[in-house]
């Protein structure tokens, strides 16, 4: 039976995206971005800030002039509604994983498709590049958590069960070392980015996790759930620093 979705990043109801793009001092200027038919679940900035990259349940991945709100072009090649988005570290290639259990690759400069993974036994929600661009971190409905070349497609890591279940979420440490894990079963998993070895497990939350980040520093981790509640976690001992009330 399919998971209930539980959405994490943006919700775009009917067919806009309202992204706050800064044009000036005062903060106050911002861009529609029209064109998607179906709700936006994530939204993703380019390492470079000059392009945006948004998919949709309208089963396209779309790409935008961030300054300027204009569409620069529309992939098309996903089956069925697409939730997650991500841009290698160098810009070049987005990767997009979605309902039709396939992890697509796409050339950033002329929209080609590059990569197309195997078909998983599930649908794909989270999608992450390692900060060196070596490796693609995917995680699957029934919480198996698992890693591609993104140069070949070709599947490096697998671990089942990782989580309980769905894993809405993926993070990389900002040095690479550690991919953290956030899921609706509430916990949240840190791993060795080398060899795949769980390193700690976070009791976040008795509601589902629906986001996590890292501080630039990578001290710290931060989540939300389904409560409306964030924390703030030591990266090093799960220990939790501070609780923000307030949603």
């Amino acid at each position: 039976m399919k998971t209930q979705h539980f959405r994490f990043s943006l919700i775009a109801s009917a067919a806009l995206l309202a992204c706050a793009l800064t044009a000036s001092q005062a903060g106050d200027a911002y861009i529609v971005l029209e064109g998607h038919e179906s709700p936006v679940p994530s939204v993703e900035y380019s390492p470079n800030g000059r392009m945006i990259a948004t998919v949709s349940q309208d089963e396209t991945v779309r790409l935008w002039d961030a300054v300027a709100g204009k569409l620069i072009m529309t992939l098309e090649g996903h089956s069925d509604e697409v939730w997650g988005v991500a841009f290698s570290p160098d810009g070049k290639t987005i990767a997009s994983v979605g309902d039709d259990k396939v992890a697509l690759l796409w050339d950033v400069q002329t929209g080609d498709l590059k990569i197309k993974t195997e078909e998983l036994d599930d649908l794909l929600w989270g999608v992450a590049f390692s900060p060196d661009g070596s490796t693609l971190a995917v995680s699957v409905d029934n919480g198996t958590l698992m890693t591609f070349d993104p140069k070949t497609g070709g599947v490096l890591s697998k671990t089942e069960e990782a989580h309980a279940r769905a894993i809405p979420m993926l993070r990389y440490s900002p040095n690479g070392m550690t991919l953290a894990s956030g899921s609706l079963d509430g916990t949240i998993k840190l791993w060795d980015a080398q060899t795949g070895g769980l390193q700690q497990t976070i009791e976040a939350s008795s509601e589902p996790v629906q986001s996590i980040a890292f501080s630039s520093d990578g001290a710290y981790i931060a989540s939300a759930d389904n409560e409306g509640t964030v924390k703030l976690w030591d990266a090093q001992t799960g220990e939790l620093k501070r609780t923000l009330n307030g949603h």
